[in-house]
């Protein structure tokens, strides 16, 4: 594996020479797309197609997006030619793919640093997909202290840096029919590191793949399910729910067991019988939605209050052990729908329900709470930064507009 990887890497260090090849491929567009988040990506690429669902907008003018992916398209309807700009920093790429039956590959350059910023490459083998390599940049190769440097001296620095490349490496092992039987990996990510990986493949009797489970060396985390087969007839709607009602029931049990944690330490058994005000469910947008709960108490909200401190991250206690390894294989299946969609706000959708499922159900019954108790989902890194963008997030939260009043009124917004 490891001299796959710098043969990959090689490649890539070459790709340094390739971007005055850019407008070759720009002049086989027949047709453009445009999007506002990129499309296109070889790991969803399959069957001589890729898998990208979304509605496009088409025609000549360019939405007014923050950025806003170009995609030229060739005579049989595969992209052969890209452009990309960050319209706040004023960053712009541009980028091509090739196809050929033993490989298939995709560069896009950052034009002001001239570095290759994405690469992607898959490798056939007897029409079976044997290699998938996939490197970005960290910042999109917007390195301006390279300038004037060699091409090897730039990727090598880019390669041994602890945070500058985002990198995976998936190599495909078969079985005398042609299934996949599993997939050794090597990733690397900023500020972890170069990692090991091991993917196990199952199937039914029929030969239809049913999962994908992965086994991480070194440490660097539990297995995990990564592809778990979503039934027919099941979309993302079935799938939402019944995540979101069973991630509830995980995060009551969590909020129980920390109570009587302190109920425990303060030796004070009644502490179990103070009110919730509300829950909080942490997460990270477009990279995890396993939740963290945040709670605050009736007293200590009226406590805030009174000293003019309240705000919705002032938690009496986080409740961080939610257990989730049940709920395994309905968080592939998310995971799953929004990579095909492209659309993480599924798993925003599904914590937002959750939340609503806390509020309707009052912590299902099982803890004390108040008249007005309220939850909500949140990443407060990009979310909840003015009042109307909160009250937005609380309704969609399942909390009621009266509540909302109330609570405008106490002073909590």
């Amino acid at each position: 594996m490891t001299q796959l990887k710098d043969r990959l890497l090689a490649r890539w260090t070459q790709a340094f020479d390739e971007l005055n090849t850019v407008d070759h491929y720009k002049a086989l567009v027949k047709t453009y797309r445009y999007a506002g988040a990129p499309r296109f990506s070889l790991s969803r690429f399959d069957n001589q197609q890729f898998s990208d669902k979304e509605n496009w907008t088409v025609g000549e003018e360019i939405p007014d997006w923050r950025e806003t992916y170009t995609y030229g398209l060739n005579q049989q309807g595969l992209p052969c030619y890209m452009t990309a700009r960050h319209n706040y920093n004023k960053v712009d790429w541009a980028g091509f793919y090739t196809y050929s039956d033993q490989l298939i590959e995709y560069v896009a350059f950052n034009l002001d640093t001239k570095i290759p910023s994405s690469f992607q490459r898959i490798e056939y083998q007897d029409g079976k997909k044997i290699v998938y390599f996939s490197l970005s940049v960290n910042g999109g190769g917007s390195y301006s202290i390279y300038l004037g440097s060699s091409k090897e001296e730039i990727s090598q620095r880019l390669i041994n840096g602890p945070n500058d490349l985002i990198l995976s490496l998936d190599h495909h092992h078969f079985d005398e029919r042609g299934k996949v039987l599993r997939a050794d990996g090597i990733s690397k990510l900023p500020g972890i590191g170069q990692f090991s990986t091991r993917d196990e493949y199952t199937y039914d009797a029929d030969d239809i793949l049913l999962t994908i489970r992965r086994f991480f060396d070194g440490g660097h985390g539990p297995d995990r399910l990564i592809y778990s087969r979503i039934p027919e007839g099941v979309g993302a709607e079935i799938v939402i729910n019944q995540l979101a009602t069973a991630l509830s029931l995980a995060v009551v049990d969590a909020l129980v067991d920390d109570r009587r944690k302190e109920a425990d330490c303060s030796g004070n058994a009644q502490n179990m019988d103070e009110p919730i005000g509300l829950v909080m469910l942490n997460y990270s947008y477009n990279d995890s939605y396993y939740p963290s709960a945040g709670y605050q108490l009736v007293r200590t909200i009226n406590e805030d209050l009174k000293e003019g401190i309240f705000d919705f991250y002032s938690f009496v206690r986080e409740a961080d052990d939610i257990e989730t390894d049940h709920l395994e294989a309905l968080y592939a299946q998310l995971d799953q729908l929004m990579r095909e969609q492209n659309d993480p706000d599924l798993g925003r959708d599904m914590l937002r329900k959750t939340a609503a499922i806390l509020v309707r159900t009052r912590l299902h019954g099982r803890l004390p709470v108040a008249d007005d108790f309220g939850a909500l989902a949140m990443d407060g890194h990009i979310e909840g930064h003015s009042d109307e963008q909160m009250a937005e997030i609380l309704l969609a939260c399942g909390n009621e507009a009266a509540i909302l009043s109330l609570w405008k009124a106490k002073g909590m917004i």
